[in-house]
């Protein structure tokens, strides 16, 4: 069992999971735009699954 002063002292890896996420959530971002450059949505519902599958994605 560890005292309340080594508890204290332990190092979390929070902040560099965090850096992970948010530097793959921007690589995901570029990857989608740049497809949507790419190839635009030609219809009504092309545009309706694009964004779909973009909130599915980044939920």
């Amino acid at each position: 069992m560890l005292s309340l002063s080594e508890s204290s002292t332990q190092v979390r890896p929070g902040p560099r999971i965090e850096s992970l996420s948010d530097m793959i959530f921007g690589l995901a971002l570029s990857v989608g735009a740049i497809t949507l450059v790419g190839s635009p949505p030609q219809t009504p519902v092309q545009l309706f699954t694009m964004s779909r599958l973009s909130g599915l994605v980044f939920s």
